[in-house]
């Protein structure tokens, strides 16, 4: 079993990450997990979540929305609000753009801007 799932995918991660203004999480509760949060400008909140890459270098990447600032957000809008990938490591940054524009048009279909850390 390997130890650190995420070692192969973690650097250019967290390059990618740094130049949109992103910060990664790398844990949760007692949990290994690459995660990213995108607030926009009204407040909306948004995901972009890695699963660990497998043995043979496949991994999944998802995006949707978490809540919208300004009401409750109903879970109809959230299924909507929801894209996943799957890819592999070699694919990963051009599969992490996708992601990223899918997220980008979401917010500016509301109106809204992104809000950059």
């Amino acid at each position: 079993m390997n130890q650190k799932p995420f070692e192969k995918i973690d650097p250019l991660l967290e390059s990618w990450a740094h130049q949109k203004g992103l910060i990664v999480t790398k844990n949760y509760k007692d949990f290994e997990v690459r995660h990213i949060s995108i607030i926009d400008n009204e407040g909306d909140k948004y995901e972009l979540f890695l699963t660990s890459p497998s043995l043979i270098n496949r991994l999944t990447i998802s995006v949707g929305l978490i809540e919208r600032a300004s009401r409750r957000t109903p879970n109809n809008e959230k299924k909507e609000l929801q894209k996943t990938w799957k890819t592999s490591v070699r694919n990963l940054k051009s599969e992490l753009e996708n992601a990223y524009q899918t997220i980008e048009k979401w917010i500016l279909n509301e109106g809204h801007s992104r809000t950059y850390v």
